[in-house]
């Protein structure tokens, strides 16, 4: 079994690789996906800022790694769990799956994430560069039940760099995926 933790700045590429390991096999758990349904229960609107907001009280209530708490309890088989933005999700996920478990950084320049950002129907739509800029900071550190992504990515077994092609960031996917597999 393997476990892939997928982390990254917004639209990074993460969607992508998931997408691309689930044509391998792989299940799909995404963190954002769990809290877009816990907040749909609770009639939360599902913009960032309320994401933001409602994950880190979840957190503060239940403890940094609440979020995969949920998602381990549907892991079954090879499992790629994406939308991983704190360093608490990263210690429970090694502590849980050990030597099955690896995560997977996916950067881009922010530039290029702005423009791969700009029409895709979610978050990023009306911003400006200044404001995807802002939101991306107020994500890169943080207390325990905050955002952590620039600490997360430190932790990273593997960093892909995605300035290419789709093709070319799956090439690279798949050449650390082969390499997993040999392990």
């Amino acid at each position: 079994m393997i476990i892939i933790g997928l982390t990254g700045h917004p639209s990074s590429g993460k969607d992508t690789v998931a997408r691309h390991l689930e044509t391998k096999g792989f299940a799909h758990i995404s963190t954002s996906d769990i809290l877009r349904s816990e907040m749909r229960k609770e009639g939360i609107p599902l913009d960032r800022p309320h994401m933001h907001n409602f994950v880190n009280e979840k957190r503060a209530v239940r403890g940094p790694g609440y979020l995969i708490e949920e998602a381990w309890k549907v892991v079954s088989g090879d499992t790629i769990i994406s939308g991983l933005r704190s360093v608490g999700e990263i210690n429970m996920l090694k502590e849980k799956f050990g030597s099955s478990y690896t995560l997977f950084a996916i950067e881009a320049p922010i530039e290029t994430r702005f423009s791969w950002a700009q029409g895709r129907g979610r978050d990023a739509d009306g911003l400006t560069f200044e404001q995807f800029k802002a939101q991306e900071e107020a994500e890169r550190h943080g207390n325990a039940n905050a955002q952590q992504v620039d600490d997360v990515i430190v932790l990273a077994d593997h960093v892909i760099q995605n300035t290419g092609t789709k093709a070319e960031l799956k090439e690279k996917v798949d050449k650390l995926l082969l390499e997993l597999r040999n392990q």
